[in-house]
């Protein structure tokens, strides 16, 4: 099973919450404040960082090493030029 750490609990992680939930994936959400607590990463397979700021985006990076998850809604409308990479999120009507 893939078991996936989502860090963040603000609006942004609210919708990424919506997408997982309807999805076979299993997740953990922990706020950014609570990251140091996190004492069973090795039982996770990826990461998705639903915070904004770049810098603390980039810390929590740093801090884990864990593979980027990306996220595409079913609803997300995907041109077929982009290219998306490791950590990608589209969420509903992007």
């Amino acid at each position: 099973m893939n078991k996936v750490l989502v860090i963040g609990r603000g609006g942004f992680a609210k919708q990424i919450y919506g997408a997982l939930d309807s999805s076979d994936i299993e997740f953990q959400f922990y706020d950014e404040t609570e990251v140091s607590e996190i004492i069973d990463i090795e039982n996770f397979n990826s990461l998705i960082i639903a915070v904004s700021g770049t810098r603390l985006r980039e810390k929590i990076r740093n801090r884990y090493p864990l593979k980027l998850k990306s996220l595409i809604s079913k609803k997300a409308d995907v041109s077929l030029s982009s290219k998306l990479e490791n950590g990608s999120i589209l969420l509903d009507n992007t």
